[in-house]
């Protein structure tokens, strides 16, 4: 579990639960969609990191011999290599952060349109 991740879980619940009490209005829930648009950023940026890492090391994989024949490796086998690296595992850790998040991001802008219709700021 990344970094980013465990911070982005961590503020979602404690953001659920001030909203659940009724504490946060509009301007607290665009400033939470604020931050959360930046932990997307920043799981956007791990992931690019991350998968070029893990295309050197499958460029890698692919350049290299079978050990029991001697031959190059067919291509086939050199993804299930590759995909068994722990590049890969990174990877496709990273990308699952920026998909989790996207959703809240988008949830938090619906409740923020919401909260605003319900105090009579905006037209919804």
């Amino acid at each position: 579990m990344s970094k980013i991740y465990e911070n982005y879980i961590t503020e979602f619940a404690t953001f659920l639960d001030e909203y659940d009490k009724g504490i946060m209005g509009p301007g607290k829930i665009a400033s939470v969609g604020c931050r959360f648009t930046q932990y997307m950023a920043e799981c956007g940026e791990d992931q690019f990191g991350r998968e070029v890492l893990y295309n050197i090391k499958h460029r890698d994989i692919i350049n290299e011999n079978d050990p029991q024949t001697g031959k190059p490796l067919s291509s086939v086998k050199a993804d299930v290599l590759a995909d068994a690296t722990e590049e890969y595992k990174n990877y496709k850790e990273s990308k699952n952060d920026y998909e989790s998040i996207s959703p809240m991001v988008a949830a938090l802008a619906r409740l923020q349109k919401a909260s605003m219709a319900e105090m009579g700021l905006a037209n919804v």
